[in-house]
């Protein structure tokens, strides 16, 4: 090992005998220890690190096996790749890939082509909820937010009989409202009953 590396080690470190680490004990940032190089920091574990095992790696990083951050002991450190080192800390992505049941219903959590997990029960359940509120809203009149209807049921049903003729853009000029009401009409896919209060 380098003979600077030895001075380093025994001036600026400090071993705890109860974990077998070694401290870093001059600047550190962000629990990080740091030492000056030709007016460079750099982070005094990856010196380490390369001064007894080579350089690092392309893409990858130096972990903390012992998640002690100002640790410096060779031993202690391995060069992997960023996402292997999020997971094995303590991070919300991490405590999150940890998790094997739904925080919500406690049921099991599946792995999907996009590679998020979801619950399949919480997931069944919020499309039902989707579907009441959709059979809940279908049969209620358009509202403007003062609680006016932007349509009437006769206007609705006139709506219904011109989206195969015209676009919903021509729809919505001709009644006087923007598209994404008639979006909403639409989505209906039959005419509403005449039981609205006009």
């Amino acid at each position: 090992m380098d003979r600077s590396i030895e001075f380093l080690r025994a001036t600026r470190t400090q071993v705890d005998p109860v974990s077998g680490c070694i401290n870093w004990t001059s600047t550190r940032s962000n629990g990080y220890g740091l030492i000056r190089i030709n007016g460079v920091y750099v982070r005094a574990h990856r010196l380490f690190y390369e001064a007894e095992r080579g350089p690092i790696p392309t893409k990858l990083t130096i972990d903390h096996l012992c998640r002690n951050r100002a640790c410096v002991n060779v031993d202690h450190l391995e060069a992997v790749t960023i996402g292997e080192n999020v997971l094995r800390g303590i991070s919300p992505p991490a405590k999150n890939a940890k998790k094997t049941a739904c925080s919500v219903c406690g049921g099991p959590l599946k792995t999907l082509k996009t590679l998020t997990r979801r619950c399949g029960a919480c997931d069944r359940e919020r499309a039902a909820r989707v579907r009441r509120y959709k059979k809940l809203t279908a049969s209620q009149p358009v509202r403007l937010r003062g609680g006016q209807p932007k349509l009437d049921s006769a206007q609705i049903n006139d709506v219904f009989q011109l989206r195969s003729k015209i676009s919903t853009q021509e729809i919505a000029i001709q009644f006087n409202v923007c598209r994404s009401t008639i979006q909403r009409v639409l989505r209906l896919n039959k005419p509403p009953n005449a039981s609205f209060n006009d």
